[in-house]
């Protein structure tokens, strides 16, 4: 979530509304703006994804440009999915042009095992989304990820992820 500032403006209106909802952030970095000390419906996290567990489900879930700096974002992405309630909605962008496999660059094998795992992509958007609570089964194993990838298609600089295949799904 960055510095929480949306999710600190949501928290705001949320409360101004008196509606039934609660907000969790999560970041690497912790580097959280102020936050009022009475807005009760937020809860920011400083967590590494890698190994953060929710200690419930979610009925939205969003990720705007932020798995653009993780390393296994397949695994992530997976993960999140598991974490819905069973009516939930997940979106995340995802450029796939930062998942590599071996010297394979094509992103459809990728989008194959996406949407066999009960998940959308949208290419034009690239979007991953998906509804309900899914225990997505994706058939790469992350190895790696480099650093050095440079900027993609937002100007933000990126990491390549990159997987090999264990099984086809």
């Amino acid at each position: 979530c960055g510095t929480g500032r949306a999710l600190i403006q949501a928290a705001g209106i949320v409360q101004a509304e008196r509606l039934a909802i609660d907000i969790v952030g999560v970041d690497l970095v912790g580097v959280f703006d102020p936050t009022p000390p009475d807005l009760s419906h937020l809860r920011l996290v400083e967590a590494s994804l890698s190994t953060w567990r929710p200690d419930r489900a979610f009925d939205l879930i969003t990720c705007v440009h932020g798995l653009h700096y993780v390393g296994d974002k397949l695994g992530l992405i997976a993960r999140a999915a598991s974490w819905l309630t069973e009516d939930g909605l997940l979106v995340t962008s995802l450029d796939l042009n930062n998942l590599k496999m071996g010297g394979d660059t094509s992103a459809r094998r990728f989008v194959s095992h996406l949407r066999h795992a009960g998940l959308r992509y949208d290419t034009r958007r690239r979007l991953v989304s998906c509804r309900g609570r899914k225990q997505a089964s994706l058939p790469y194993r992350y190895t790696g990820a480099d650093d050095t990838a440079g900027p993609n298609y937002t100007g933000q600089p990126t990491v390549d992820s990159h997987y090999e295949v264990v099984e086809e799904a």
